[in-house]
């Protein structure tokens, strides 16, 4: 999608391929707060975010989500919003990713959803409000690496926010491995440019340290 394209130059600046000189960023939030304290400091952030607050720390903000009871590794929503766009069922589209903000503002699928959609329905306010989430998310994840590297691996907190930045590159996947290495835990993802698939296969590293640990979370949930 052009959207895609555009997004990535909005985020990335002209050469969206896999971005320099980031550093590693902490993969956790501060464990020496309660959870009634991480709680009701992160509705305060998703206030400040729902203004568009450009000085929002979107890291923080998705490190501290990752600590709450709410937080799910697989992250995405309700899903169906590609088809319904497609269809032009914009307003639909738009009503669905609402109903998955109510319960994570910070669901980077659903806020892609609700930016095309607004933009298709020519509503530039709320179209930028999606972007900028959109963007800080994204920017977020480029800040605590390059991607190119175990050592040097986006920090990411879901799944879906691994498929956002392949959208992000306008790169599409052609296959995905689990690694771990000194400890932590990889998705190498092999990925091209559809545009020029015979020259541009490369491989996407995440560090997947955040969503093991929810999984394991969930399970231990599921046991009691």
């Amino acid at each position: 999608m052009r959207i895609y394209f555009l997004l990535a130059l909005l985020v990335f600046g002209s050469s969206p391929v896999f971005a320099q000189d980031a550093k590693p960023a902490a993969p956790s939030a501060d464990a020496a707060r309660s959870k009634e304290e991480k709680e009701k400091a992160f509705r305060e952030i998703v206030e400040r975010i729902k203004k568009s607050d450009a000085t929002v720390d979107f890291r923080a903000a998705r490190m501290l989500y990752s600590e709450l009871d709410a937080y799910s590794p697989m992250g995405g929503g309700k899903g169906g919003y590609t088809k319904l766009i497609a269809d032009g069922e914009n307003k639909k589209a738009l009503e669905l990713a609402r109903e998955t903000l109510k319960t994570n503002y910070l669901d980077i699928d659903a806020h892609w959803a609700a930016f095309a959609a607004a933009n298709n329905l020519n509503d530039k306010e709320l179209a930028a409000h999606h972007l900028y989430v959109i963007k800080g998310i994204l920017d977020s994840i480029i800040k605590s690496g390059d991607g190119r590297s175990e050592a040097t691996a986006f920090v990411v907190i879901s799944v879906s926010e691994e498929y956002a930045m392949l959208r992000a590159f306008k790169l599409r996947p052609k296959g995905q491995a689990a690694l771990k290495q000194d400890g932590h835990d990889f998705d190498v993802i092999t990925c091209f440019d559809p545009a020029k698939p015979e020259t541009s296969e490369a491989k996407m590293y995440f560090n997947t340290d955040i969503i093991w640990r929810g999984y394991g979370t969930m399970f231990k949930k599921s046991d009691k």
